[in-house]
């Protein structure tokens, strides 16, 4: 499930904690978390967190382009929300606005195909699948 809080001083929301088994669970710090927090490996870190409850909030962008093409938004609608998450997440990852702007035009394109996320990433790293 998703927590907010903070890590140290360093503010964090709609970070995923796993479970671990036997009403654990933990929290694993990315690059992103681990320069946020300014820490190395080993190092102690004070978690004030709580469930985070906020919805999911969708690149505009992307909706603007499905709403553009209605067989992929239609695909996307179908798709359960966490795989429609991926793709919206994926697209916000990105560091620059014209990898932004291809990644969701092969969101766009992957979905008009009926492509989940998964068969997106693949067929980009290997373009001789269909």
């Amino acid at each position: 499930f998703k927590v907010k809080g903070k890590l140290d001083s360093y503010a964090v929301k709609r970070v995923s904690l796993f479970p671990m088994g036997g009403g654990k669970f933990i929290l694993v710090l990315n690059a992103a978390l681990r320069k946020g927090i300014g820490k190395k490996h080993g190092a102690m870190v004070t978690a004030q967190l709580m469930a985070d409850e906020s919805p999911f909030v969708f690149n505009k962008d992307f909706l603007d382009c499905l709403a553009d093409e209605p067989a992929a938004g239609a695909f996307f609608k179908s798709l359960p929300g966490s795989h429609q998450h991926y793709f919206s997440k994926w697209i916000d990852d990105a560091k620059t606005e014209p990898t932004r702007t291809k990644r969701i035009a092969l969101a766009v394109n992957a979905l008009a195909k009926k492509w989940g996320y998964g068969e997106m990433i693949r067929a980009q790293k290997n373009p001789l699948l269909p």
